[in-house]
């Protein structure tokens, strides 16, 4: 078992540098929601622990609860996440009046495994505008990142989290 939980989101702070326009492919959404707060979550860190004391494996907790660390989880066997997770809503449509559809496709054209994902160590300090550590990251590991992920031969994988599940329900999709 690998379990993640209570991250060290004010981790990694140097020079206020404001948040950069250019972002690499998985790094999360240009629509970045300010208004999203990336607190520290003290129960989260006890249930890493109870849940590490019940099951074994490795434990990743605070500083060392980092997006470099989590990309290296290879099929656990369980996985075990406690921590802020978050949503971007759609792109808005920009067109006066009714948008056609055309317009309303173009306005979801970002990948939306971009738009959400999970907050690691070093989330909120990113978050403030911070000049993170190359080694840090932003803090935030996208959905997109996730898939990309080799967790084939997991069987159980939790994800304790705040603002999951949400977004448009597409058929033959679920939640995207």
């Amino acid at each position: 078992p690998v379990v993640v939980a209570g991250p060290d989101f004010a981790m990694g702070k140097g020079e206020v540098m404001g948040l950069s326009e250019s972002k690499s492919a998985g790094e999360p959404s240009k629509d970045w929601d300010r208004d999203i707060k990336f607190e520290a979550l003290d129960a989260a860190r006890e249930e890493g622990i109870f849940v590490h004391e019940l099951l074994g494996g490795s434990l990743h907790l605070g500083e060392n609860a980092t997006v470099t660390m989590f990309k290296t989880i290879e099929s656990p066997r369980i996985l075990h996440v406690a921590t802020h997770g978050f949503f971007l809503k759609d792109q808005a449509v920009a067109a006066s009046g009714s948008p056609s559809r055309l317009e309303t496709v173009l306005s979801k054209t970002e990948n939306p495994y971009l738009r959400s994902g999970l907050a690691l160590a070093g989330a909120k300090s990113w978050q403030e505008g911070y000049e993170m550590p190359k080694s840090l990251g932003s803090g935030i590991i996208t959905a997109q990142e996730i898939m990309d992920m080799k967790l084939e031969g997991t069987q159980l994988a939790v994800l304790s989290a705040c603002d999951t599940g949400l977004g448009e329900i597409c058929r033959g999709q679920g939640v995207l």
